[in-house]
């Protein structure tokens, strides 16, 4: 996100010695210890659940594309996905078959709707200043 200009310059920053974002880490851990202290556990629990549970299967889905793809020496990778790939990527990907509250479904539809919501706006704002910044050889405005 840092070298996509989705974040501010001084969110951004990386430490030297372990080469990650140590501004957003400690932000993030602050965040997540106070909502330790005053929010519902059981709401934690489940938010948790079904974020975790969406990132394995988005995961898990790409996998399965990718196994799909016949000629991978397009991609620029050699790897290969076997069976066991696709079958965790098939169990993986049937949320429907997870027993989680509705309330908790939409709130995660609510939060992932901000999320993308944010992301979009930081995307749009961020390529917009990049199109009316000089190109490294033109002297034009783009």
């Amino acid at each position: 996100m840092a070298r996509d200009g989705l974040l501010p310059p001084w969110a951004a920053k990386i430490s030297a010695n372990r080469r990650v974002p140590y501004i957003t880490t400690i932000v993030t851990g602050a965040f997540v210890a106070l909502w330790a202290l005053i929010g519902d556990a059981n709401e934690t629990y489940n938010l948790t659940n079904i974020g975790t549970l969406f990132a394995f299967a988005l995961v898990s889905a790409g996998v399965l594309v990718l196994a799909l793809i016949p000629n991978r020496a397009a991609l620029g990778r050699s790897s290969c996905v076997g069976m066991g790939g696709r079958a965790v990527s098939v169990v993986a990907v049937r949320l429907r078959d997870v027993r989680v509250a509705l309330e908790t479904w939409i709130r995660f539809a609510v939060w992932l709707a901000i999320g993308l919501a944010l992301y979009v706006g930081v995307r749009i704002q961020t390529q917009q200043i990049r199109n009316r910044e000089p190109r490294a050889g033109s002297g034009t405005l783009h």
